[in-house]
């Protein structure tokens, strides 16, 4: 009896132990073993999305839809289309502002188009090489990875900030800011001792210092308190006094009627938004635009004339005192052609009063921007523009302000007034 226990008491023991061992009794397999994780298959090619070339200033677009409207500025409206191109048309990226693309067209002309309607034209897949062809790398040198097209051409930087012009300029030391006297506006002279009588539609500007240019305070506080990117007033800098020599400045903005008399004497080609030779019905008084600096140039030696430097054109609009603003420090509401008048297009010359210079030159800040005679920067690749136009905010109205215009821009807010040396 003994023996039987001790007998079924070694067998529970052995049983316990092979179970805990992992023994199965049905087919001797071992217990549960925890699988090796499986690597995820890699995405196939049709998951994956490639992003096509990224879109850069100076790079060649094709039209991808079956037409594609050039308009005079960024802005969907009937009144602006300049022309309407077929698909594939060829186009170079000047510049891009939101949606909008500022392009020019082979034969020289520039406007506006959607970005929407453009794409860089698709490169021929590049023949895959077959098995056989692939060549074998030898023991001593190693396979050079073959480039894929995209790679060709660098890939384009994250943009920064400032570019690298700007952030030298940032680097310079600031000038002292040069004190404000109280503004007492000068009478124009109608007899200038330098220069004779001045003619019946010009001022008469006399020889003395003018302060150009802000302070980089000036251009802090103006950033803060219109919300404007402080890169678009570094240009401004460094704020000084500079001497210029008397001359004579056309009192309003070259008119379309004054342009077509050019036109009609000379043979040249009108501007893009005349039907012929003549300029829209009722725009007679009103600015021309859509003229190029070659034009505005052209017109000035016609007329025996020349356009302004960009110190005269400031010195005009501010005074010897260096006003802010042509009417004053201050932007208190003055009638003024710009955006916030809701015109949406240019006016009559002179018609905006509150627009005026301390020597009585019309329209300096708003209405349309002015081609100059000087360059923007040391590249020699684009001229000053000055003042605000009707589609531009406050604080493009002041004298400092200046913006880089190449000299084929054609555009509805751009236009001129001539002056003269005595």
């Amino acid at each position: 009896m003994n023996r039987n226990y001790r007998l079924l008491f070694c067998g529970w023991l052995l049983g316990f132990l092979l179970l805990g061992a992992g023994f199965n009794p049905e087919g001797y397999s071992a217990v549960k073993v925890k699988k090796k994780p499986q690597k995820a298959p890699p995405p196939s090619s049709k998951a994956a999305k490639k992003s096509g070339p990224a879109v850069r200033e100076g790079q060649v677009l094709y039209i991808k839809t079956e037409k594609a409207n050039l308009r005079a500025s960024p802005a969907d409206q009937s009144d602006n289309i300049i022309e309407t191109l077929p698909r594939e048309t060829q186009v170079s990226l000047l510049k891009r502002q939101g949606s909008w693309y500022l392009v020019k067209l082979e034969d020289g002309r520039i406007g506006w188009m959607a970005a929407s309607v453009l794409a860089p034209k698709k490169e021929e897949p590049e023949a895959k090489p077959t098995p056989a062809e692939k060549p074998k790398p030898s023991a001593r040198t190693k396979e050079v990875p073959k480039l894929p097209l995209s790679s060709q051409r660098p890939p384009e930087a994250t943009p920064t900030p400032l570019p690298q012009q700007e952030i030298k300029r940032l680097q310079e030391p600031s000038p002292t800011p040069l004190p404000m006297r109280e503004i007492k506006p000068p009478q124009p002279e109608a007899r200038p001792a330098e220069g004779g009588k001045a003619p019946s539609d010009m001022v008469f500007i006399p020889s003395g210092e003018a302060i150009v240019g802000s302070s980089e305070e000036e251009i802090n506080r103006m950033a803060q308190r219109q919300g404007v990117d402080l890169a678009e007033l570094m240009d401004e800098k460094p704020k000084r006094q500079v001497f210029v020599k008397g001359f004579f400045i056309d009192k309003y903005e070259v008119t379309q009627a004054q342009y077509k008399k050019f036109v009609d004497a000379t043979g040249h080609k009108p501007p893009l938004n005349w039907e012929g030779n003549t300029y829209p019905a009722g725009k007679g008084e009103h600015p021309v635009v859509f003229v190029s600096w070659e034009d505005a140039k052209a017109y000035c030696e016609w007329a025996g004339k020349r356009l302004p430097t960009g110190e005269e054109w400031e010195k005009a609009a501010r005074g010897s005192e260096g006003r802010v603003y042509p009417w004053g420090n201050e932007y208190g509401g003055e009638k003024v052609n710009l955006v916030n008048a809701g015109r949406g297009d240019t006016a009559p010359v002179g018609e905006y009063k509150g627009d005026l210079s301390p020597y009585e030159v019309h329209d300096m800040g708003g209405n349309v921007s002015e081609w100059t005679s000087s360059w923007y920067d040391s590249d020699k690749n684009s001229y000053i523009l000055k003042g605000g136009s009707w589609y531009n905010e406050i604080y493009t109205a002041r004298g400092a302000q200046r913006t880089a215009g190449l000299p084929e821009y054609r555009l509805n807010i751009v236009g001129f007034r001539c002056a003269k040396s005595p």
